[in-house]
């Protein structure tokens, strides 16, 4: 269930239910991180150097990566934060004083590469990407997706809409990419863009912080776009208790 404060909520736009305030955060050194050759890099250095030295000057990153802890060794595999670990890491090379040990969430070690590349993807949809990128991001999760019908796995309901939340889009849009995947349209054919971001406005660089401190002062999901703010409940208690943190308590009476 959504609760959309804004302009133009997208109906049929889901979000990863980044529930970390409920899960344990562990600080790990960042020498025993390692990053997932199963993830795409989709940042150019100047990027990474950018957000290095706001990273730097904001006195460390903190939200916590997600990683799942090798079977063997002493290390563990990054899932989602690639950027913040690239950044710390150069961080480290540019100052003595730079951050050495960041905050984490071990997940659960993924049964196999299938679900480790859908758990990078889910972990990476509320990032910003332009379409030539959210379709190799569907390139990945049309072989993944195949695996599963494969193990008898497969995803119940439409496929489309299996793939408009794994992207973090709407359903015609999944539903072009897949057209695309399989040959059967190109990508003028669909109207797919070539190097438009997915914003024609970009949302301001502070939203970030904004959501995290929203994010943790409601203690639920929280989404903003340049057009709205988008906070998520999963019960009727969890819905008053946000109306009554936002002030909004005493109209269900009325």
């Amino acid at each position: 269930m959504l609760l959309d404060i804004g302009l133009e909520a997208d109906e049929h736009m889901e979000q990863l239910m980044d529930l970390s305030h409920k899960k344990k955060i562990d600080m790990i050194p960042l020498t025993q991180l390692v990053p997932n050759v199963l993830n795409p890099l989709f940042d150019t250095q100047e990027d990474i150097n950018q957000f290095a030295e706001e990273i730097y000057e904001q006195g460390g990153i903190r939200e916590p990566l997600h990683v799942y802890k090798h079977q063997i060794r002493n290390e563990y595999i990054i899932l989602g934060g690639h950027k913040r670990y690239y950044a710390c890491i150069r961080n480290r090379e540019k100052y003595s004083d730079a951050q050495s040990i960041v905050p984490v969430i071990i997940e659960p070690t993924p049964i196999n590469e299938t679900d480790e590349i859908i758990m990078i993807e889910e972990l990476n949809q509320h990032r910003n990407y332009t379409d030539e990128q959210l379709l190799e991001r569907a390139r990945r999760l049309y072989s993944a997706y195949e695996m599963l019908v494969k193990e008898n796995r497969k995803p119940k309901g439409q496929k489309r809409d299996w793939f408009a939340k794994k992207l973090n889009v709407g359903s015609k849009k999944a539903e072009r990419f897949i057209h695309i995947i399989e040959g059967k349209y190109s990508a003028e054919e669909t109207k797919l863009t070539s190097k438009k971001p997915r914003f024609k406005n970009a949302p301001n660089r502070n939203y970030e912080d904004v959501r995290v401190h929203l994010q943790r002062k409601l203690c639920t999901k929280v989404k903003i776009t340049n057009k709205a703010i988008t906070i998520s409940y999963t019960s009727v208690e969890e819905f008053n208790r946000l109306l009554e943190m936002i002030g909004c308590g005493n109209i269900v009476n009325e």
